[in-house]
């Protein structure tokens, strides 16, 4: 009788408990669901909330959802996973040792807490947290891989990498991604230093090696360019430029053209194939 009075008591225990987590699941689950609805929606408050949600485990005392990651892109909708993490992460901020005030961190703006999201505690010093408040969103990612490049060994440091992104004819690219597929084997590209991928080693080396080879036709370019800007605006010469050409005079010097500067005669047909002429 005693053990079956235990066995009913423990149950008993077990499931007031359980009833008690539901019910701070449902009330966190309504104020989550509240926040994101709300027009002045606070990042720090949601990021806060979807913490609780996640360390306390009780996302699993509400019905459908087998992980966390399924309840959170449920609620945030069409949210990608990675932005759920990076409202955790940017929840951090505001927590253990260096605490950044809240209203700080909404200043800061989501982007730029999420690089400094990525520095331990002791590493948002006083000066990292005041590059995220007045720099730009490049210049913030750049200091802060710096600052995890400082507690890595040489060959695990990497360089902070930015978007570069132009516009070209379908066969200027094609003729790049051409050279580029085989020059990332090169022996002096794939040195072993992970600091760099290939592509931006590769990169790397295409201007080192344009500077050297063509180092006359660029010391004639930048005069050619500093005699156009004298006799216009610099507005005026950007847009020229664009264009394809200049009307301003040719200093009276050697002519140098596309297909010597490239060794090789090409032309660009109206086919889009490169050929030579």
């Amino acid at each position: 009788m005693m053990v079956k009075a235990k066995k009913a008591l423990k149950r008993e225990v077990l499931a007031a408990k359980k009833h008690k987590l539901v019910a701070r699941a449902k009330q966190l689950d309504e104020e989550i669901r509240r926040e994101v609805g709300s027009l002045d929606r606070s990042m720090t408050k949601l990021a806060g909330m979807l913490a609780k949600m996640r360390a306390e485990h009780l996302w699993q005392y509400l019905r459908g959802f087998h992980k966390f990651e399924d309840y959170a892109q449920h609620v945030l909708g069409k949210m990608a996973r990675s932005k759920v993490f990076n409202l955790v992460a940017i929840h951090g901020l505001t927590e253990g040792p260096n605490p950044i005030p809240a209203e700080m961190v909404e200043r800061i703006g989501h982007k730029k807490a999420v690089e400094l999201a990525r520095l331990s505690p002791e590493e948002r010093t006083p000066d990292m947290v005041k590059c995220a408040m007045e720099d730009a969103l490049p210049v913030v990612r750049r200091r802060v891989q710096e600052k995890l490049n400082e507690s890595l060994p040489p060959e695990q440091r990497k360089e902070p990498v930015m978007l570069f992104a132009r516009n070209y004819p379908p066969a200027v690219i094609e003729a790049f991604e051409e050279l580029e597929a085989e020059g990332v084997y090169m022996e002096g590209i794939r040195d072993g230093d992970a600091s760099l991928t290939l592509r931006a080693k590769f990169m790397f080396a295409m201007v080192c090696f344009f500077r050297e080879a063509h180092a006359a036709e660029l010391e004639e370019a930048r005069e050619y360019r500093s005699a156009m800007q004298s006799k216009n605006s610099k507005e005026v010469a950007e847009e020229l430029v664009d264009r394809g050409h200049s009307d301003v005079r040719e200093p009276e010097r050697p002519r140098y053209s596309f297909r010597t500067m490239t060794s090789l005669p090409v032309s660009i047909r109206r086919s889009g194939k490169v050929c030579k002429a």
